[in-house]
């Protein structure tokens, strides 16, 4: 489910962007490519759990590193609220490859 919603969210960034917005600056592109990099973490995370969910949460504090450098505020606290479920799921899954000890090599 978070994949299908992180999906959605990153095709309708790309292809239907903000119609009030003349220009668009190629960095904004940066912020869901660091998304969809943060849900590939946990797909990974389904087989190598630990590895899976530190790339995960690293790509998550990574797009609300980008966000505030590039629009000069953090990120809404509604957005973080609608994309909790990324972070919270990484870091069970970090706890989880903690436990079965599979971390990687």
């Amino acid at each position: 489910m978070i994949i299908g919603i992180a999906l959605v969210s990153l095709l309708g960034h790309i292809f239907f962007p903000e119609p009030a917005t003349n220009y668009y600056p190629w960095i904004e592109n940066l912020l869901p490519i660091v998304m969809g990099l943060s849900v590939l973490g946990l797909a990974l995370a389904f087989r190598w759990e630990y590895l899976g969910g530190v790339l995960s949460i690293g790509f998550f504090l990574l797009q609300l590193l980008l966000y505030w450098m590039i629009r000069g505020h953090f990120f809404p606290i509604r957005g973080l609220l609608v994309f909790s479920p990324l972070p919270l799921t990484a870091l069970l899954f970090i706890y989880l490859g903690r436990a079965d000890g599979s971390k990687p090599a």
